[in-house]
């Protein structure tokens, strides 16, 4: 269980604000993304801690090399100022262990207000597979990932972690597997929590908590990365905007999820941000567009028989629409099917039939969808 002071240092970040708007990414569909390998030791490990872990410290190792420099100073007030937003990507990993250093590693980034995400994940096989998830989030927008964080360092399973940076920091061990979750305060803007995984001790030089640790202390902020997607699309009208981002790997059908929604309302989140089976969906409202190989199952929100017609532009596309939601799916394009789903009333009325027809003909799919290389910003 992590110390008092470093609960109140926590706690500090997130005293009297007011609650907000908070994302959930993806709210996107079933079908497409892939189903991560996972050795059977693995299957307990809690679905949205999917990250790189190793060799396994009996407890009383544990304990003792996290015990020292949890009593430091808040952090310094020239830390980086971090910008959230879905559209750009923050930090980058200065270090990653193993074979996740590869450039060729599969990668996916998760960002939207106040939250930025990258999973690095290397399950080349049965034997060796390995995650790192590293998320960082203001506490101050984000007051439902403030709050999980603290009930998790409140458990018994967290002890103090090393001081970072001039921050405190805690550890929490995770049951499962070769795992566990580093969290640390960077500044009252900006938290950062480090998950580790490992199927294999033998994978990485060292203990799951200190890989961790070099890890957040190898990250670079202030990078600006742009978020680049196989596809662009015209910004809609009115109140709807971008209000996040999910990237996938390179295991995955659906290569990127690009969310828009309403100024107004709010969306919450259960931090499967970076899971790479998406969750159910329909559980928020929002407009959903993204790629889907051409020949995929055609599945919209609700059940229902999808009618063929054609866009403003003369594009072929099957749609189905209800008071509560909707899809549009067009001809496949350079192999991709461009797909739009709506769910929502409030969404249905933002962006009815006629508007979804034209607004799916302002989507424009790079001539190499697989190639990363030529991935452009999604927004125009």
């Amino acid at each position: 269980m992590m110390s008092s002071d470093l609960r109140e240092t926590l706690l500090a970040g997130t005293a009297d604000l007011p609650p907000s708007r908070r994302i959930d990414l993806p709210r996107a569909v079933r079908e497409g993304t892939r189903v991560r390998r996972r050795r059977q030791a693995l299957t307990t490990v809690v679905a949205l801690v999917a990250v790189a872990g190793l060799a396994l410290a009996g407890p009383a190792v544990l304990r003792g090399s996290l015990s020292g420099g949890h009593r430091s100073a808040p952090a310094s007030p020239t830390q980086p100022a971090l910008s959230y937003g879905p559209l750009v990507v923050d930090f980058s990993a200065g270090w990653l262990p193993g074979h996740l250093a590869d450039a060729a590693v599969d990668r996916s980034t998760a960002s939207g207000d106040g939250l930025v995400g990258i999973e690095f994940i290397d399950d080349r096989s049965w034997v060796k597979d390995a995650d790192v998830k590293i998320t960082v989030f203001d506490p101050s927008v984000r007051t439902d990932f403030a709050a999980k964080e603290l009930a998790r360092q409140a458990s018994d399973d967290s002890t103090p972690g090393p001081t970072i940076k001039g921050s405190p920091s805690t550890w929490t061990h995770l049951p499962a597997g070769f795992s566990g979750v580093l969290t640390w305060r960077l500044s009252a803007k900006a938290w950062v929590v480090i998950d580790v995984e490992a199927s294999d001790s033998s994978y990485l030089v060292d203990l799951p908590e200190t890989t961790a640790q070099r890890i957040a202390e190898n990250l670079r902020f202030g990078v600006r990365e742009p978020v680049l997607f196989p596809f662009s699309v015209l910004a809609p009208e009115g109140t709807l905007r971008e209000v996040g981002t999910l990237q996938l790997g390179q295991g995955s059908d659906m290569l990127g999820i690009l969310e828009f929604g309403d100024n107004s309302m709010p969306i919450s989140s259960d931090h499967t941000i970076m899971s790479t089976e998406a969750p159910d969906l329909g559980r928020s409202p929002g407009i959903s567009v993204y790629l889907s190989p051409a020949g995929s199952e055609k599945v919209c929100p609700s059940d229902g028989a999808l009618a063929r017609t054609t866009t403003p532009g003369g594009q072929e596309a099957f749609v189905h629409f209800t008071a509560t939601d909707g899809c549009v799916i067009l001809s496949p394009v350079h192999g991709e099917e461009v797909r739009i789903m709506i769910v929502g009333s409030s969404m249905v009325r933002a962006m009815p039939l006629d508007a979804a027809l034209a607004f799916a003909d302002t989507v424009q799919v790079v001539p190499r969808p697989k190639d990363r290389t030529s991935w452009v910003k999604p927004v125009r």
